[in-house]
């Protein structure tokens, strides 16, 4: 059992124990990005390695091309998740009285 904390105003502050449903309905959008990301991932990467024509001369390693791939896709996927957690915290404020 959870320890309750300090008494302020006369509030006793416990953990939360959000039904399960409720908590399954705010992961649901977290989770079906996740398998999006991964797919789009797997396919650039494959897309990335299948382009490249090792032993050929090239400005530019596959090693620096796979670097500037992932982080062009940290930042098309941090923008989707900031969204979808914004989305998610609205709904979660509006819910609760």
């Amino acid at each position: 059992m959870p320890k309750a904390t300090k008494k302020v105003n006369g509030i006793v502050g416990k953990a939360l124990r959000p039904n399960a449903s409720i908590a399954a309905d705010y992961a649901k959008p977290t989770v079906d990005l996740i398998g999006l990301m991964s797919r789009d991932v797997e396919r650039q990467l494959k897309k990335l390695f299948k382009e490249n024509k090792f032993g050929f001369a090239e400005d530019a390693s596959i090693s620096s091309q796979a670097r500037i791939l992932l982080n062009w896709l940290l930042l098309k996927w941090s923008k989707r998740f900031n969204e979808v957690a914004k989305r998610s915290t609205e709904r979660m404020i509006e819910r609760n009285p």
